[in-house]
């Protein structure tokens, strides 16, 4: 692993600082730790692949639209395959990681991403809703990750799966946005001050 294109590559360097898990691993931009949901609509984390052409180790433009995904199928929130990403089954292995399938989802706009920031953080949108990037101490490789798969996977709360974009999905966990914790918050004090208003006096 390389982590001068990292270092000398704008974009690249943008997805490390804003927390992404990634590497560059022979020939690819690699996002690890991707949360998505799967068929059983459990919460798992795949690792996303998009082939890089460097430049003096500076990383040149996307040459296409098109990612590579070792994981099992991302879905929505009810189970159903996400069809929008333009998958096709394409078993291969890219540094020892077992890649499942192909991806193929086209900006609508300008058909192509000017930058790897807006290439994989379009992708990681799409597969995960509302994400939030994963900090590298959390990265796994691939056997490790897949090995812990049935480990890190559980069940999807009723509430994500009726709004999935009301929840932040960070590192494989759904957790309240701000304003559902706030209003959390402000529950409780009602409930707080109802309890002791109704107190009798000593």
């Amino acid at each position: 692993m390389s982590r001068r294109p990292i270092a000398r590559s704008p974009a690249l360097r943008r997805l490390r600082d804003e927390g992404f898990d990634i590497e560059v691993l022979a020939g690819y931009l690699v996002v690890h730790n991707v949360p998505y949901v799967t068929e059983q609509r459990e919460v798992k984390r795949g690792i996303l692949f998009a082939a890089l052409r460097l430049n003096n180790d500076v990383a040149l433009e996307p040459e296409d639209h098109q990612c590579k995904w070792a994981g099992d199928m991302p879905c929505h929130e009810n189970g159903a395959t996400m069809q929008s990403l333009g998958p096709s089954s394409t078993p291969m292995t890219i540094a020892g990681h077992e890649v499942k399938w192909n991806f193929s989802h086209k900006p609508a706009l300008t058909g192509r991403y000017t930058d790897f920031y807006e290439k994989m953080t379009k992708y990681v949108e799409k597969i995960s809703g509302r994400s939030s990037p994963c900090p590298p101490s959390h990265r796994h490789s691939a056997s490790t990750a897949t090995s812990r798969n049935a480990e890190q996977s559980r069940r999807l709360p009723s509430s994500f799966l009726a709004s999935r974009g009301s929840y932040g999905c960070r590192c494989g966990r759904i957790e309240p946005t701000k304003a559902q914790r706030s209003r959390a918050v402000g529950k409780r004090a009602s409930i707080s001050v109802s309890a002791a208003s109704s107190a009798p006096n000593p």
